[in-house]
C-alpha cells in the first residue's frame, strides 16, 4: 500500500494528539467523579499527546496510514496504548508518586485504544466516500484471451475503472460474452468511444509482436483516448496479470523489432558465482546490465561510477529489488588507475564489464580532451589494469559510431576497441571481447528523452535531417545480450547486435506525437498541435549508422548476435600513442590530439559531412 501522503500524515496526527488528551481528560473524569480536579493533572494531560505522537511514529503506527486492514490497524493501535499507559504510568510513579490515581491510566488505555481505532475507521469510509462520488473511468479492452479476461476481472473488484466491453481481432468470438461483456470487432470502436462515452482503452495482447501493437496504437491515435498497455508475455507467464502492471503505451513498447527469448545458458554464464565489476554503472546501459547480473546469482557485483547521484540511484534500487544481493559501490574514475587495481585485488574481481564512457556526440566534439581521456585512455588503463590482475572475461561496450566515425565519440570510441584488442594480444590470460550496436531507447544517449520534453512543453520537436535514420533496442534487450555476446568469448572478438530494421528519426518523433493524443503540425495539417522542425546535421553527425568495418560478420549460437574480427593494431606503436595522448591531454593541446586521432583512426575526418 501507498505510504500516506503529507497532509494525510499531518491530519493523523494532529487528530492523535487531540484524542489522546481528551482520552486522559475523560479517564481522570471518571476516576475522580468529578471534572473540576482535573486540572491539577494538566502535566500529564500535556505529556500524553507527545509521547503518544512520538510512539506512534517509532512504532511504525502512521506508515500503516488508513488502507491497511481494520484488524492490523486495531492491533498496533492497542500495543502504542499499552506502551504509552506503561511511560506514563513510570513516569508518575517515580517523579510524581501518589500525583495521578492509580486507576486513571487503567480506565484510560481502553478508551484511548478504542477511540484511535475508531477515528481510523472513519476516516477511512469518509475518504472511500469520497473517492466513490468521482465517476468512474470508462475502457475498452483491446483483447479477450486470457490476458484480458483477467485485467477485466481485476478491474470488477475496483471502483476507478468501468469496462464496456473486450475488442478483438478474432472474428470467431465478435458477438460472445465474456464475463458477461461483449466482445466487439476493431471495427465498432469509434461508435463505442463515443456511445459510452469511453476515456481508454487497455491494450492486452502480451502475445503480439511490436509491429501489431504500432498498428493498433497507430489506429487509435486519432481518437480521444488514453491508450494503456500491459507488459509483454514474459511477465505475464510469471504471475497473473495486474492491475497495477497496466501502464501508458511507450515508445518502446511499439517501436523496434520483437526481442528474442534469452538463452538462459548463455546469459548466466559470464555472472554466476562470479566477482563481477560494472563500470559506468550508474549509466543507461550500465545500470541495465546491473539489474540483469543481480537476476543470475552473481558472487558479488561491484559498481563504479564517477557520477555521485547515477551511482546512489542504481546502489538504491538494487537494495530494494535485489536485497540479497553482495554488492559494492565505488565512486571513482575509470582514469584512475591505482584506483582500479585497488577494487579489482580487494574485491576479487573475475569478470569486467566495461560502459563507462562519454557518449553525447555534442558534448564530446566541443570537449575532444576529456572526451579522449575517458574514453580511450580510461578503456586502457582499466584493460592494462584487469590483464596483470588476471581478471578472467573483459567485456567493452562499443557503439556503432565506432564504424567510419565522423566524430569524436565515435573516434574515441573505435580507438577503445583497438586498445582493447592490443591488450589481448599481449595478455592471452584474460579474454577480451567488445560488444558493437546502436541506440537504445530511453537512454541518456537517445533522442527518447529529448522528444517527450519536446512534447511536454508543446513542441517544437527538433530533427536534424529528414532522412537520419538509426537502429534501436530497448535497454534491457540490449543488457541481455551484451551478458549473452560476452558468454561467447573466445579472445578479441568484436560482437555485432542485430538491431533489425533502421527507423527513421522524424518518424519516430512522430509517433511519438500520436502517442501523446496529439497531431502532427506541418503543411498539409497547418491545425496540428506540435511541429516538426528540421535544424541541420551537427557536426560530426551522419545520416546513416553501421556496424561493420570490414568484411563479412558471422553467425553464432545466438540469432541476433553475430562475430566479426577487425584488424589487429600493433601494439607496441599504440602503447606509444596513447602515451603521446595523455601528455597532449594534460596540455589541453587539442588541434595536435585531433590530428594525432586522425593518424590512429584512419577512417575519422574531422572535415567529414553527409
Amino acid at each position: 500500500m501507498p505510504p500516506p501522503s503529507r497532509l494525510q500524515l499531518t491530519a493523523l496526527v494532529s487528530l492523535d494528539a487531540i484524542i489522546s488528551a481528551f482520552c486522559l481528560w475523560t479517564a481522570i473524569s471518571l476516576r475522580l467523579g468529578e471534572a473540576q480536579g482535573v486540572l491539577k493533572h494538566a502535566f500529564f494531560l500535556i505529556a500524553s499527546p507527545l509521547v503518544w505522537v512520538l510512539l506512534a511514529s517509532r512504532m511504525n503506527l502512521y506508515g500503516l496510514g488508513l488502507y491497511f486492514a481494520s484488524s492490523d490497524i486495531l492491533l498496533q493501535t492497542l500495543r502504542v496504548a499499552i506502551v504509552h499507559c506503561l511511560i506514563l504510568a513510570g513516569y508518575s510513579a517515580l517523579a510524581h508518586p501518589g500525583d495521578l490515581p492509580r486507576g486513571v491510566l487503567m480506565i484510560n488505555l481502553p478508551i484511548l485504544a478504542c477511540s484511535i481505532a475508531i477515528s481510523r475507521m472513519v476516516l477511512r469510509g469518509h475518504i472511500q466516500n469520497l473517492t466513490s462520488s468521482i465517476p468512474p473511468t470508462r475502457a475498452l479492452i483491446y483483447g479477450a484471451g486470457e490476458a484480458g479476461l483477467q485485467l477485466a476481472a481485476g478491474l470488477q473488484h475496483t471502483k476507478t475503472t468501468r469496462v464496456i466491453g473486450f475488442v478483438d481481432d478474432n472474428r470467431s468470438v465478435w458477438g460472445r460474452k465474456s464475463l458477461g461483456l461483449r466482445i466487439y470487432p476493431p471495427h465498432k470502436i469509434a461508435a463505442l468511444i463515443d456511445s459510452h462515452q469511453v476515456t481508454e482503452v487497455l491494450l492486452a495482447m502480451p502475445s503480439a509482436g511490436r509491429a501489431r501493437l504500432g498498428v493498433v496504437a497507430q489506429s487509435l491515435s486519432a481518437l480521444k483516448v488514453t491508450v494503456k498497455t500491459l507488459p509483454g508475455l514474459e511477465a505475464i507467464v510469471k504471475g497473473k496479470v495486474a492491475i497495477e502492471d497496466v501502464h501508458d503505451i511507450q515508445i518502446e513498447d511499439i517501436l523496434g523489432r520483437d526481442p528474442v527469448t534469452p538463452d538462459p545458458g548463455l546469459l548466466e554464464a559470464p555472472v554466476i558465482g562470479r566477482s563481477v565489476l560494472v563500470t559506468g554503472a550508474g549509466g543507461s546501459i550500465g545500470s541495465a546490465l546491473c539489474r540483469e547480473i543481480a537476476r543470475h546469482l552473481p558472487n558479488r557485483l561491484v559498481l563504479l561510477d564517477s557520477s555521485e547521484f547515477a551511482l546512489y540511484a542504481i546502489d538504491s534500487e538494487l537494495g530494494r529489488h535485489s536485497p540479497e544481493l553482495t554488492r559494492k559501490s565505488i565512486l571513482g574514475s575509470v582514469t584512475n588507475a591505482a584506483l582500479l587495481k585497488k577494487v579489482i585485488r580487494e574485491e576479487a574481481i573475475e569478470v569486467i564489464l566495461h560502459a563507462a564512457a562519454y557518449k553525447h556526440v555534442p558534448l564530446v566534439e566541443s570537449n575532444p580532451c576529456e572526451g579522449l581521456f575517458n574514453n580511450v585512455i580510461g578503456t586502457w588503463r582499466t584493460a592494462v589494469t584487469a590483464a596483470e590482475a588476471g581478471v578472467e572475461l573483459f567485456v567493452l561496450i562499443s557503439t556503432d559510431k565506432a564504424v567510419r566515425p565522423t566524430n569524436v565519440m565515435g573516434a574515441s570510441k573505435r580507438l577503445a576497441e583497438m586498445v582493447t584488442q592490443s591488450v589481448q594480444a599481449l595478455h592471452s590470460k584474460t579474454t577480451f571481447c567488445m560488444v558493437r550496436f546502436g541506440n537504445v531507447l530511453g537512454s541518456s544517449g537517445s533522442v527518447v528523452p529529448l522528444f517527450k520534453e519536446q512534447i511536454a512543453r508543446g513542441g517544437p520537436i527538433t530533427v536534424t535531417h529528414p532522412e537520419v535514420t538509426r537502429y534501436f533496442m530497448t535497454i534491457p534487450e540490449a543488457a541481455q545480450l551484451v551478458l549473452q555476446a560476452s558468454a561467447m568469448a573466445k579472445g578479441g572478438d568484436v560482437f555485432l547486435l542485430d538491431m533489425g530494421e533502421p527507423v527513421k528519426v522524424v518518424d519516430l518523433a512522430s509517433r511519438m506525437i500520436e502517442l501523446s493524443r496529439r497531431k502532427v503540425k506541418n503543411d498539409s495539417n497547418p491545425d496540428g498541435d506540435i511541429e516538426l522542425k528540421f535544424t541541420g546535421l551537427r557536426p560530426g553527425e551522419k545520416l546513416y549508422e553501421e556496424l561493420l568495418i570490414e568484411g563479412d560478420a558471422e553467425k553464432t549460437q545466438h540469432p541476433r548476435i553475430m562475430r566479426t574480427r577487425d584488424r589487429l593494431p600493433d601494439p607496441v606503436h599504440l602503447r606509444k600513442a596513447l602515451m603521446d595522448m595523455e601528455k597532449l591531454r594534460e596540455s589541453s593541446d587539442e588541434e595536435a590530439l585531433l590530428s594525432l586521432l586522425e593518424k590512429l583512426v584512419p577512417e575519422y575526418r574531422r572535415d567529414f559531412r553527409d
